[in-house]
């Protein structure tokens, strides 16, 4: 039996070659991505502004996008759908009239509303001063990609996180790795996370608090309840769609008290202190909500539906109206893959149908096995408990984005609901995706095939959208080395050419290198260390 995976060299290194890969990829999103293309990115830079002109937060309804903003955005292009339903009365145009020779309409002065003022101002608060140093709304190509590079920063250290508990709670090398790669290569986790947005932040303190809770192992004292509950304040204050680890934080932390046999005391006293933690960072924020909109949060969709007198059997009918059956299934299946910026470039239609029969047998697997289908098979993860936190995390944040279905389609008329608020879920719908797909009872060469077609279909996809979708798109309809010094010319100079063919180079590499060594390790035991879900005691 080899050393366990998490007191040995292999997992760490494991860990760093695949938050390269993950990095290098990031790196070619920040040089093909022109500033502006991120969905919402010139709302959120326009509150990372407001900050820095008042040191206050952004107040929904009131507060308009600052006109030393707005002066420089003209200068910049952005996808069609933008210009056409946004941005266009003001002079900004979309990729294909900004590299033509079209005439530019004039812009019309006016106000812009600040519409992400919907979210709190902490994520701002702390890009603010990064974006001033590096030069603000005089210098927006350095300022924008030096805010992208801190987000990618924060992707990748949840990346790091995800992966430190999947050394946890996988059984063998050869399953880890491979687990670990469909994390690493996901496009949709990495596309959110590469904009400027408090998505990165979120998803990042959102993984910290699940990793925390899958390394509990019976340390429910007061000291872990209040970082667990401190963490989970501010991952909420960050991104409201946070409020969805409830469930899981109270499912990881009841299991592990029975399953280590803690005195109820001690396990209630964790928990209170967890609860009073959490409380203590919301508080302000809920209290100030709850007075000047009625709610808990701040959800545009939300508060425009109350200002309208609508109620709860408003929200009943309009729930009623939804095929749900429909909409989950797409939710996972579909919509989680790829979705290429604002522009909303998508791959292939084959790319899309591979990911979801992948993801459907993966799922059927995890069922299978979970429900002890599979005896002749050794089990992937440590515990069925794993599977269950696992998909109580997937569960939860379904609810919280059926919550903004309802409510966005009853404020507009149709959902407005992104599949990307469930990014902090990913890693752990690919977790139960791989382990349910290495489950299934086949001959050895063929057990390895979900995950090695789950890495194929998902950077296969990618490239091809990157290289014949969002280049010609954002260039203006041109390819080549002509398309990338248009777009480096939109960019910070780090981010220009080279560094695209470097990191596309990396990404080849790095994803070599991990198969080469999932491929040729040996099928041992690694897993000891301690987890919440651990079987051993």
């Amino acid at each position: 039996m080899s050393p366990p995976i998490n007191h040995g060299r292999y997992w760490g290194l494991i860990r760093a070659l695949l938050v390269g890969l993950f990095v290098c990829r990031g790196l070619v999103y920040l040089g093909v991505l022109p500033i502006f293309e991120g969905w919402d990115e010139y709302q959120h830079l326009g509150y990372v502004v407001h900050v820095l002109e008042t040191g206050q937060p952004a107040v929904l309804g009131q507060t308009n996008v600052p006109l030393s903003f707005l002066r420089e955005l003209v200068k910049f292009p952005v996808p069609k759908r933008v210009a056409e339903l946004q941005l266009g009365p003001y002079g900004v145009v979309d990729y294909k009239t900004f590299w033509s020779d079209e005439l530019r309409p004039a812009p019309r002065p006016g106000a812009l509303p600040l519409y992400e003022s919907q979210h709190s101002w902490w994520y701002y608060r702390l890009c603010a001063p990064l974006f001033s140093w590096l030069g603000g709304v005089a210098n927006l190509p350095k300022a924008v990609g030096g805010l992208r590079l801190l987000n990618l920063g924060f992707v990748a250290a949840a990346v790091w996180l995800a992966l430190g508990v999947v050394g946890k709670v996988v059984r063998e090398r050869r399953d880890a790795t491979l687990i670990g790669l469909v994390i690493a290569v996901h496009p949709l986790f990495l596309i959110n996370g590469v904009r400027v947005a408090n998505d990165a932040l979120g998803v990042m303190l959102a993984t910290t608090v699940i990793a925390l809770c899958f390394t509990l192992n019976g340390s429910q004292g007061i000291g872990r309840g209040v970082v667990v509950g401190l963490v989970a304040g501010f991952a909420i204050l960050v991104k409201a769609v946070n409020f969805g680890l409830f469930p899981f934080v109270a499912l990881a932390w009841i299991s592990s008290a029975y399953r280590n046999r803690l005195s109820n005391p001690r396990a209630i006293l964790g928990g209170a202190a967890l609860a009073l933690a959490l409380l203590a960072v919301i508080q302000g924020e809920v209290r100030s909500n709850l007075r000047r909109y009625g709610g808990l949060t701040t959800m545009q969709e939300a508060v425009r539906n109350r200002q309208e007198g609508r109620t709860k059997v408003d929200l009943i009918q309009t729930a009623r109206s939804f095929r749900w059956d429909v909409r989950v299934r797409q939710l996972w299946l579909s919509d989680s893959f790829l979705v290429g910026g604002w522009s909303r470039q998508r791959p292939e239609r084959i790319f899309a149908n591979f990911y979801s029969w992948i993801g459907a047998a993966g799922l059927f697997g995890a069922a299978f096995a979970t429900a002890g289908f599979f005896k002749r098979t050794e089990p992937v993860l440590d515990s069925r408990l794993t599977v269950l936190l696992c998909a109580s995390l997937c569960v939860s944040f379904t609810g919280a984005l059926a919550y903004h279905m309802v409510q966005s389609k009853l404020a507009w008329g149709e959902p407005t609901t992104c599949p990307w608020y469930a990014s902090a879920t990913f890693p752990w719908y690919l977790v139960i995706v791989t382990a349910g797909g290495l489950s299934w009872p086949v001959i050895a060469p063929l057990r390895t095939l979900i995950p090695l077609a789950l890495t194929v279909t998902c950077l296969g996809a990618e490239w091809v959208v990157i290289w014949s979708r969002m280049i010609p798109t954002y260039s203006g309809g041109i390819t080549g080395l002509p398309a990338l010094q248009r777009l480096a010319s939109l960019q910070a100079p780090v981010f220009g050419t080279a560094t695209i063919i470097v990191a596309e180079l990396g990404v080849l590499l790095f994803a070599c290198l991990v198969l080469a060594i999932a491929l040729g390790s040996q099928s041992d035991m690694m897993l000891t260390s301690p987890s919440i879900t651990n079987e051993e005691k």
